[in-house]
């Protein structure tokens, strides 16, 4: 699991059930949460040189930029998320095993407004 959070207290003090889960993430599925994960980056933090290393899903939970100044026009909003996402297909992909899917959790309309088809296949993946 990751985060784009620097540290545990501070996914803590943001996610009032962030102490049970990365617990049982520890505890019960032996995975550990890696925190300063940029989605755009994955790379940076998490290297998966060899098929053995990759993931069989990378998921990506709500994601947003947290503009409030997109707010004002929603057709700059939708296009500020596509590149978003375009970034984040590409950077998952890089850890990603042969076979393996990504996930992305919206909301809404957001998958048709943010052109998310669009972002995946341009990052060459099969929907």
């Amino acid at each position: 699991a990751s985060t784009l959070l620097e540290s545990r207290s501070e996914l803590c003090r943001t996610y009032s059930n962030a102490t049970v889960t990365s617990k049982e993430l520890l505890e019960q599925w032996k995975e550990r949460v890696i925190y300063g994960v940029d989605a755009t980056k994955i790379e940076e933090k998490i290297t998966a040189e060899s098929e053995e290393q990759k993931f069989d899903i990378v998921l990506f939970n709500h994601p947003h930029l947290g503009d409030k100044a997109l707010l004002e026009s929603e057709k700059r909003h939708a296009e500020r998320h596509y590149v978003l996402l375009s970034h984040y297909f590409y950077s998952a992909k890089s850890i990603l095993k042969n076979g393996g899917r990504i996930h992305i959790c919206l909301c809404g309309l957001q998958p048709q407004t943010w052109k998310i088809w669009n972002a995946a296949r341009n990052a060459g993946l099969q929907i």
